[in-house]
């Protein structure tokens, strides 16, 4: 009896483990192309999003061209597409995904495809956990309407070419519109590097966007998400931690050369200078009384920087 109990707990966490997959929210994927084609060409509608943070295998994501009709609980209209997306695999933030209108996937499986219209369309990315829609991010080629639609398709109060952003979505912040509609769009930025909060902004800017109604090439993206201080340390040449201490501080040089660095307080009076070593050094500054200061350092190649800390006893 116990070796079957025993061969029945490995087997259901087996099977547990096959199907574990990543609970997202608003602002943990984001959108960073769509293509609706050009008038007279063949080419395949498709979009491309990029993963902020880690996922593991069979994790969906759904993916429609549906405008809502009620925002909270959320509702779609019926009348256009929606795609389901999966994982097949563990995939790390900062992971690109493209999927065309016949379901090829860059990465993961695809099952239904997304045809858009090239008068204006949309494409919202959710999760389903029981009866709650998670609403995750949007893009829109002809921006958000202020109010929902009361009807579905080309009746009066229905649209098939622009939609209300559902909370928590909101444009700009998870989310990102373009007043001028273009057929086609995509994220513009070369390699850029940052926490998940700053590329999400950069990717949710309607500045850094190329729009075009001829068929465009998208680049290929090469994104840095820095999501622990390991990370973190690694990017920054000169950089102090933690941020607040009673006394105790890190400093670390990645430049290659030793940083002479300053310590000020909030009126700008000098209170400690010194030099960082290439590496990690602990400095202790107790002697300081309670409240923030500012680290201004210099390497002898020219390369400075600023930072601040709190002295929290």
């Amino acid at each position: 009896m116990k070796n079957t109990i025993l061969s029945f707990l490995m087997l259901a966490g087996t099977a547990f483990t096959s199907f574990a997959q990543t609970t997202l929210q608003a602002g943990d994927i984001a959108f960073v192309a769509i293509q609706s084609g050009e008038t007279g060409q063949t080419a395949k509608d498709r979009f491309a999003f990029i993963l902020l943070k880690d996922i593991e295998a069979n994790t969906p994501i759904n993916f429609t061209d549906n405008a809502v009709i009620n925002n909270q609980p959320v509702k779609f209209c019926k009348n256009e597409g929606t795609s389901r997306w999966t994982s097949t695999s563990a995939m790390t933030a900062g992971t690109i995904v493209s999927i065309s209108e016949d379901s090829i996937t860059s990465s993961g499986s695809a099952n239904g495809g997304l045809a858009f219209s090239q008068s204006g369309d949309q494409i919202l990315a959710y999760q389903v956990g029981g009866q709650d829609t998670v609403m995750l991010a949007g893009i829109s080629t002809t921006g958000w309407e202020m109010a929902c639609a009361t009807a579905c398709g080309n009746v009066p109060g229905g649209n098939n070419s622009k939609t209300c952003l559902p909370p928590p979505l909101v444009n700009e912040v998870n989310a990102v519109g373009f007043p001028t509609l273009k057929k086609n769009a995509f994220f513009n930025l070369n390699d850029p590097s940052g926490t998940p909060a700053e590329i999400l902004a950069a990717i949710n800017n309607p500045a850094n966007w190329t729009q075009e109604d001829v068929l465009q090439t998208w680049p290929t993206w090469n994104v840095t998400i820095t999501t622990s201080i390991e990370k973190l340390i690694e990017k920054q040449k000169f950089m102090l931690f933690p941020t607040v201490s009673g006394g105790n501080f890190t400093l670390v040089n990645n430049s290659g050369s030793p940083y002479e660095f300053t310590v000020h307080n909030v009126l700008g009076q000098i209170q400690f200078s010194g030099v960082a070593p290439v590496g990690k050094k602990e400095f202790s500054f107790h002697g300081l009384s309670k409240g923030f200061y500012f680290v201004s350092s210099k390497s002898k190649e020219g390369n400075s920087g600023l930072s601040r800390f709190q002295i929290s006893k």
